[in-house]
């Protein structure tokens, strides 16, 4: 994964002296996008920083989540802007990726902040 990483890297950022990894929502290649385990696994790869997609949900949490609607990757659909932190907290996001990940949840963005190492980068697109 580390050489996919820094394969993009190079794409993205040709005239550094070495390359700068950005993990695109986290190392969503191994675990599924966008969640604690796929930043966490990021950073052990050796990322720079990571990439995040973020909304802003009914009740005013910032819920970290690529799509508008949960249904490509939870099979329920739900519209993230229109749901509450809780109602998306109740679905699962990582069993599609692989059984060793059922149970994950849709985090925050305090949780997402909260496990960014020491003098790494956090960027985000806006929704």
């Amino acid at each position: 994964m580390r050489s996919l990483l820094a394969l993009t890297a190079l794409l993205v950022l040709p005239t550094q002296a070495s390359p700068f990894l950005v993990a695109h929502r986290g190392a969503s290649a191994e675990a599924p996008e966008n969640t604690l385990p796929a930043f966490e696994l990021a950073w052990k790869q050796g990322a720079d920083a990571i990439e995040g997609d973020f909304h802003l949900t009914s009740d005013g949490r910032i819920a970290c989540f690529h799509d508008y609607d949960t249904k490509k990757i939870t099979g329920r659909k739900l519209i993230v802007k229109t749901s509450t932190f809780e109602q998306l907290q109740s679905l699962d996001v990582g069993k599609w990726k692989n059984r060793r990940f059922a149970g994950t949840r849709i985090p925050a963005f305090a949780e997402v902040a909260a496990g960014i190492p020491a003098g790494k980068k956090f960027y985000t697109s806006r929704h």
